[in-house]
Parts: C-alpha cells; structure tokens; sequence
C-alpha cells in the first residue's frame, strides 16, 4: 500500500490525559510519550498520532469523525473496551 496521500497522523482532544492512557495501553497495547501538559502521543505499531489538551469534547453525535478500529475478534475486542471503562458508539 501506498503511503502517498493518506491519513498519516490523527489528533483528538482530551481534558485526561493518564486516562486517555491507561485506557488506550490496556485495551489496545498502544505505545504512549509525553510531550508535557499539552500534548502526549500514541503509536500503536503502525500508526501516529496524539492528544491535545482541551476542555471540549469531541462526540460524533456532535460531528465528530467516527473512528473505527480493526480487530480480529470483534465480540472479544468489545468486552475488553467495556471492561477498561470504554463505550461503544455503534453496535456491531
């Protein structure tokens, strides 16, 4: 596949970082570094990208992209996110 003209890097808002982290790291293994109080960053072994702080929140009931994750075992994959505190947007 191509790397020319593809999404390379995604950013999201977040007012919790550590929560953002240790959500992220148990649910998913993803990969974290600091960059101080307004920037950490996440790679999960093929993509970048991070969280910038804000007191805003990004839903896609108030239109925000939907952001879809790969996984083999979807059920599996489902009951790990609610089990780490996460909640699904749309069913599968």
């Amino acid at each position: 596949m191509s790397t020319d003209q593809r999404i390379d890097y995604v950013e999201f808002p977040s007012n919790d970082f550590d929560a953002c982290e240790a959500f992220y790291t148990k649910t998913f293994s993803w990969s974290f570094t600091d960059y101080g109080p307004e920037y950490r960053a996440f790679n999960d072994g093929q993509f970048n990208g991070g969280f910038f702080k804000s007191e805003l929140c990004s839903t896609t009931a108030s239109g925000a992209a939907l952001v879809i994750l790969y996984a083999t075992d979807l059920e599996a994959t489902q009951e790990k996110v609610a089990a780490n505190g996460g909640t699904i947007c749309k069913d599968i």
